[in-house]
């Protein structure tokens, strides 16, 4: 299944213009949608009437005030969020971020590449996975995915 509209949210406007970019490379036709802050993207979920599809929300862990994971477990707590598909994206490769974004309910978790190519290749990936496979969640054994796009074990 290709995707039409992602949300990605990140503190680092950088990060945002690289991701958009890569995205632009890959397919120019999906709409991206960011956030620099998981607080402005919480508030959209409290305020909002409006129920906005997104397939797929590219999440980062690291972020001031409001985490990835507060963000993780607010969106899994939303009647109109619960079964979006939340790819944790991020620079950790931590065991314990690892679990506990499994335990909270994400789909997928991704260590941020070193070069746009590796991004592209990732996302290229993802737009094509099958994800009848990541919902709810994958098996643990396919929930990480290292530097370029490589499936990583997890104990």
């Amino acid at each position: 299944m290709i995707l039409s509209k992602i949300l990605f949210i990140d503190d680092d406007r950088d990060e945002i213009e690289i991701f958009g970019e890569a995205l632009r490379n890959v397919n120019s036709n999906i709409q991206l949608v960011s956030f620099n802050s998981s607080t402005k993207f919480m508030n959209v979920i409290k305020e909002s009437d409006i129920e906005l599809h997104f397939n797929i929300i590219f999440l980062d862990l690291n972020m001031p005030l409001f985490t990835g994971m507060d963000c993780l477990m607010a969106i899994r707590k939303s009647p109109k969020w619960a079964k979006a598909r939340v790819i944790i994206y991020t620079t950790s490769n931590s065991e314990k971020d690892i679990s506990e974004a499994y335990e909270k309910g994400a789909n997928l978790y991704i260590q941020k590449p070193n070069t746009i190519i590796e991004l592209q290749q990732i996302i290229e990936k993802v737009l094509y996975l099958k994800w009848h496979k990541y919902d709810p969640q994958p098996k643990l054994e396919n929930f990480v995915w290292g530097r370029k796009g490589k499936m990583v074990v997890v104990k």
